[in-house]
């Protein structure tokens, strides 16, 4: 149930994806933002209708949107269709939206995370290795950096077995016995 994920007070982010009435198919669509207000029923939600530029955003019934609401436990994604509009004096414009697929949740990251389980070995680097490193950065010279290599060669590196569990494009993920 859609009621039990997301919480009163949620931001909305509001995609047109199937409008009635539209001047230019071939225009972008606009994300709009907007504010979950109370539930009227299990799928049925009345949120604040959005505002661009100070402007209220005209949204027409039966006009579907892909709705993304922003929770405390991540991002989760529907489509709903518009119900109906309401506006009263004194109060703010609120429109009813139907659930009309089911609640997903969803992630913005653009990249690939690939699962896997192998094996590998890493080595923790010592605090002496570590100021080498940073002083290698430093370094202008090309005598200087290979004199730092050859330093660095000379320590003793102590690998440690570990289990990678998924790659992606930001790295890899992996258990260690060591925290």
């Amino acid at each position: 149930m859609a009621n039990e994920i997301i919480q009163i007070g949620c931001k909305i982010e509001m995609k047109a994806v199937d409008r009635r009435f539209v001047v230019d198919s071939s225009a972008e669509t606009e994300t709009y933002v907007s504010q979950l207000l109370h539930w009227a029923d299990t799928n049925v939600a009345v949120i604040a209708v959005p505002t661009y530029k100070g402007h209220l955003i005209p949204l027409r019934v039966d006009d579907v949107y892909e709705l993304q609401f922003v929770t405390r436990n991540g991002l989760y994604r529907c489509r709903g269709v518009i119900l109906k509009r309401t506006k009263t004096v004194g109060t703010i414009a609120t429109a009813e939206v139907k659930f009309i697929s089911a609640l997903e949740k969803f992630q913005r990251r653009q990249y690939y995370r690939m699962n896997c389980v192998m094996s590998m070995n890493y080595a923790v680097l010592s605090d002496v290795q570590k100021e080498l490193y940073k002083e290698k950065k430093r370094c202008l010279s090309l005598e200087q950096k290979l004199s730092i290599e050859k330093k660095l060669e000379s320590q003793e590196i102590e690998f440690q077995k570990a289990v990678v569990l998924d790659l992606s494009g930001g790295g890899m993920r992996f258990n260690s016995p060591i925290q």
